[in-house]
């Protein structure tokens, strides 16, 4: 369902590009695991925190993040082929040094064990609750590679025109689906805009 509900989005006129992502950029839930990244030695409890989302393949070009390594998600990354994750430079950084992050792995604890991801790409720095925050180390995570996926889920849409214009649309978009979808709008420049406000 998410999958088609992302195809007909896609398919809009008057819509650059969309994606879908457990978490928006600059709100204030979170996600964040402890996590093993290969050939790393941890110094503190908080040294081996990655804050997470997970992301559909079109994410970094709607949210207009450059891929500075690698590559992002793609058709390939999907529940029959290993787990991939994408992660910014700090993380890069810190995990591996100066060396090349892309093909080592990162483990992630989870209930009844644990999974280990391969480093596909590495993005630019952006921010995750704030504006003013001090930068994280930030992973994604591939939607297509979710097999129990979030009852709700966000869609990010960019597009050429006003987006009042597109909402009519996106409602017959998501109707077309599943007339039960609840939908809920907003702008990320006023979502942006309202965290700075004290």
């Amino acid at each position: 369902m998410y999958r088609e509900i992302l195809s007909r989005l896609q398919g809009m006129p008057g819509v650059v590009s969309a994606a879908s992502s457990v978490l928006t950029p600059i709100q204030p839930a979170g996600w964040a695991n402890m996590v093993q990244p290969q050939g790393f030695i941890s110094k503190s409890r908080g040294d081996s925190l990655l804050f997470l989302n997970r992301v559909s393949a079109d994410y970094f070009r709607t949210m207009r993040t450059p891929v500075r390594m690698g590559r992002g998600f793609d058709s390939r990354d999907d529940l029959t082929a290993p787990l991939a994750i994408v992660i910014n430079e700090s993380a890069a950084h810190h995990f591996f040094g100066g060396s090349n992050p892309l093909g080592k792995t990162i483990g992630m604890r989870k209930r009844g064990g644990s999974d280990l991801y391969q480093v596909i790409g590495v993005v630019k720095d952006t921010k995750y609750n704030r504006l003013d925050e001090a930068q994280r180390n930030i992973g994604f995570l591939a939607a297509a590679q979710d097999p129990t996926p979030q009852p709700s889920l966000n869609y990010s849409l960019r597009s050429d025109g006003p987006e009042e214009a597109l909402i009519p649309s996106v409602r017959a978009a998501f109707s077309g689906v599943n007339r039960d979808i609840a939908l809920e709008f907003r702008n990320l420049e006023t979502q942006v805009n309202e965290s700075l406000l004290r």
